[in-house]
């Protein structure tokens, strides 16, 4: 599906798009205000605190983009990604006539460390909700004990680190396992809302 136009969204949405452009005399008597508004001339004089101000905030800006650079340093590129994806997919499984598709890649895009297990851990999900919910009960026990397989490959998300070392938060992986109950006990509700919203 094609990206939509940001600016025709943005026109369609726009809250005052029905309103009247104002009357002339209203846009003379605002310009009018604007051009009789005071301004006090600028200070020619630069203090000392000022001149100090600004060689802080150019150490900090500078001290900033050290750092940044060491958060983009650690970052992936599409074809890291794509080879840690491939080598992944070699250590967990599929349902029977599952395929593993190439991940959508922005190629001037930075990605974090476990981007190529987090897009195999995702299409692994898909598929075996998939075969469980299209299957029959034998299909469904197969899909569980796969998903059972899959779940113990999911790395937790620590604490207090940056979002692109990758990983499950622990909401997330609470949410997973209570699907795999439900599944186990035979109810679908949570399984095809993941499918419907994700997959």
């Amino acid at each position: 599906m094609p990206a939509p136009d940001v600016l025709e969204l943005l026109r369609r949405t726009d809250p005052a798009r029905e309103l009247q452009p104002a009357s002339a005399d209203v846009r003379d008597r605002l310009r009018q205000a604007i051009l009789a508004e005071h301004v006090p001339a600028p200070s020619r004089r630069t203090p000392r605190r000022s001149t100090r101000l600004v060689l802080v905030a150019a150490a900090v800006a500078l001290f900033l983009s050290a750092g940044a650079w060491g958060v983009f340093s650690a970052l992936d590129s599409p074809e890291t990604v794509r080879s840690d994806f491939e080598d992944v997919t070699k250590t967990i499984p599929l349902p029977p006539g599952a395929t593993w598709k190439d991940p959508n890649l922005d190629e001037n895009g930075l990605y974090g460390q476990r981007a190529g297990l987090m897009h195999a851990l995702y299409q692994a999900e898909c598929a075996w909700w998939r075969y469980w919910d299209e299957g029959d009960a034998a299909q469904k026990a197969e899909a569980l004990a796969g998903f059972r397989q899959v779940r113990t490959l999911m790395p937790l998300h620590p604490d207090g680190t940056s979002e692109d070392v990758g990983g499950y938060d622990d909401s997330s992986l609470r949410f997973i396992d209570q699907m795999i109950a439900e599944a186990a006990r035979g109810d679908g509700t949570n399984v095809r809302q993941f499918l419907l919203a994700n997959c």
